[in-house]
């Protein structure tokens, strides 16, 4: 599924009110805007370096 053609879900209309009904998520993803490959890579690289905020050298310091 192109992820440009994806829709969140809908309104269903219940007794007195409207309710939210979520579709499903359970697709293979794809798109066709090359900048939304490099907005994920960059996100993807950032992620590893919070991951990598505290190191520990070899005499037990934390080195920022």
């Amino acid at each position: 599924m192109k992820l440009e053609e994806y829709k969140s879900g809908e309104y269903v209309k219940m007794n007195d009110y409207k309710a939210f009904i979520p579709s499903k998520i359970n697709y293979n993803w794809g798109w066709d805007d090359t900048k939304l490959d490099k907005l994920l890579a960059e996100a993807n690289r950032q992620i590893g370096g919070v991951k990598c905020i505290f190191i520990i050298d070899t005499k037990c310091r934390l080195i920022y």
